[in-house]
């Protein structure tokens, strides 16, 4: 096999797939279009490329419909596509876990200082401690007392949401995690346990 034929053979593949999505495309119930961008090797396997995957989401269902850099300009993109599809704007709504991690590192920032280095040293001196840390015992929201009341008012409400929404299949394992997380900081047991 030479470059062309493998080539020709993937832009088949495409087409024959995004005409399957198509086929079973069906807007008459709501949908999410979901845009994350990832570091991942180049298809010839010389560097790292940047690559924005676009999903789609509806009734449970997750088709992903394009991985080039093209799906956000500004005339062709896929979301203006999309939008001249249905003939209406999109909401455009901030993901919450990219935006709660510029929440996170702007607070991290402000208490331990901005760093230019591409790791966190006190993160990286953690992670080289964690397996002699003992995981047993460690301590929740009732432990201290400022922290018990700000959260007294609503805790078992918000112990027994996070519950609810830690079975529903989550699309990423973080969001899992982070549900999971809070259940213990809350003083409770996810349905998993506490590893």
């Amino acid at each position: 096999m030479n470059r062309s034929s493998i080539r020709r053979q993937r832009q088949q593949h495409r087409k024959s797939t995004s005409e399957e999505i198509r086929d079973k495309f069906d807007p008459k119930f709501p949908l999410i279009v979901h845009w994350d961008g990832k570091l991942l090797p180049d298809l010839i396997g010389t560097g790292i490329v940047d690559r924005l995957p676009v999903l789609l989401t509806g009734k449970g269902a997750w088709d992903v419909l394009d991985t080039t850099s093209s799906n956000t300009g500004r005339h062709k993109g896929a979301c203006v596509l999309l939008e001249e599809q249905f003939g209406r704007e999109l909401l455009q709504l901030g993901c919450r876990h990219h935006v709660l991690e510029l929440v996170a590192g702007a607070a991290f920032s402000e208490a331990m200082g901005t760093s230019s280095a591409p790791d966190v040293l006190l993160f990286k001196r953690f992670k080289s401690s964690w397996q002699d840390i003992d995981k047993t015992t460690y301590e929740d929201s009732s432990t201290d007392d400022y922290t018990a009341k700000a959260v007294a008012e609503f805790k078992d409400e918000m112990v027994q949401m996070l519950e609810m929404a830690v079975k529903v299949k989550q699309p990423r394992d973080d969001y899992r995690e982070l549900l999971e997380l809070t259940i213990i900081f809350l003083g409770a047991v996810p349905p998993r346990g506490i590893d």
